[in-house]
């Protein structure tokens, strides 16, 4: 009986020391350190596990440090949402946040490797410094940031300068997706209490002029056909330069869209797109057995989170974006766009707006 009352003492103390651990975390939330997470996580293990069930103490065993549960329900820790009554621990860095940010974003592998690659080279420019451009930014180190600089009054200011430099270095598409991605970020540290305000709030997007770019010539459409595509590119480009369609509403097109008899489908604001014969030889290859969801998928299943009007239920792929189709295509006409200014192929804009 007194070895139980033993343990029962033990264990409130276990509390009461797990307790006063985490008090000094949901003090202040904003500057808790990996530190003092790993100091509480030892007075869990040494004055909770042990007075645990032995099924208890074995699921526990098997998580992480900072993954585990607290099961005397003082505090719940995750590593994608740790949270101390209410508060969510902030990272103290900036590279730890992005990290946390990309954990909890549903997006593919593809575009989380493009999320991280644009948010480490404003890791810079948050920093107060340009960025590097060109083949130096590939093997850059990005500086190490606290991520309560975010939070400097002086930095906004100091980020249109920046950004007006760094404009001057690659082109509009790239800043822009570089602006929207950092800005998507700060919104979802503002929405964990990271940080207090968004720093990009004082940018805006930069205009883009198509002006520049002139629409494909005829032999340069025709060297587009000859090339060895997948059929899934064939008929998109072939759709993009054959209809008067805006490419979103290529994309956004569903098999059940589809009038095949007629040549025809049915866009987003109810209006008919007609296509040719070509397209109408090479789609009965694209679509083979489906009966619904989108008409131009990845070529990988889609990540979770990924809307059902976006996904086919018959391969559980996900509709391609206007993202991807612009790399695709651009990475394939590199070679034989021959622009040494621009050093990267045409735009889906240039085949949409070409002569026929």
């Amino acid at each position: 009986m007194a070895r139980a009352d033993g343990s029962k003492t033990a264990h409130r103390r276990g509390l009461q020391h797990l307790a006063k651990s985490y008090r000094s975390l949901f003090i202040s939330p904003q500057i808790c350190r990996d530190t003092d997470l790993q100091r509480a996580n030892q007075q869990f293990s040494r004055h909770i596990l042990p007075y645990r069930t032995r099924a208890d103490h074995a699921q526990a065993k098997h998580c992480s440090g900072t993954t585990r549960l607290m099961l005397s329900g003082v505090v719940h820790m995750h590593s994608s949402d740790m949270t101390v009554h209410g508060y969510s621990l902030a990272p103290s860095t900036y590279k730890s946040a992005v990290h946390r940010f990309l954990e909890n974003s549903c997006i593919t592998r593809a575009s989380a490797r493009v999320y991280r690659i644009s948010l480490f080279t404003w890791a810079w420019i948050l920093g107060g410094r340009p960025a590097p451009a060109g083949s130096a930014r590939r093997t850059a180190k990005p500086p190490s940031l606290m991520l309560s600089a975010l939070d400097n009054p002086f930095l906004p200011p100091l980020l249109v300068e920046l950004v007006e430099a760094r404009a001057g270095e690659v082109d509009a598409h790239t800043i822009n997706r570089e602006i929207r991605v950092v800005r998507q970020a700060s919104q979802w540290w503002l929405k964990q209490g990271w940080i207090s305000c968004d720093p990009t709030d004082c940018i805006d997007l930069r205009p883009i002029s198509s002006t520049g770019l002139k629409p494909l010539t005829n032999e340069q459409v025709g060297s587009l056909w000859r090339l060895r595509m997948p059929t899934r590119e064939k008929v998109l480009w072939r759709m993009i330069y054959g209809t008067n369609a805006k490419v979103e509403d290529i994309l956004r097109l569903d098999v059940d869209d589809l009038r095949p008899a007629y040549r025809a489908g049915r866009v987003g604001d109810g209006t008919w797109i007609y296509w040719d014969q070509g397209v109408a030889r090479l789609l009965p290859y694209l679509i083979l057995e489906r009966r619904r969801g989108p008409l131009f998928l990845t070529t990988r299943k889609a990540p979770r989170g990924t809307l059902p009007q976006d996904l086919c239920p018959s391969t559980e792929r996900a509709r391609l974006s206007y993202r991807r189709a612009e790399e695709i295509f651009s990475a394939t006409t590199r070679l034989i766009s021959k622009d040494p200014i621009r050093d990267r192929g045409w735009t889906l804009s240039q085949l949409q707006r070409a002569k026929r």
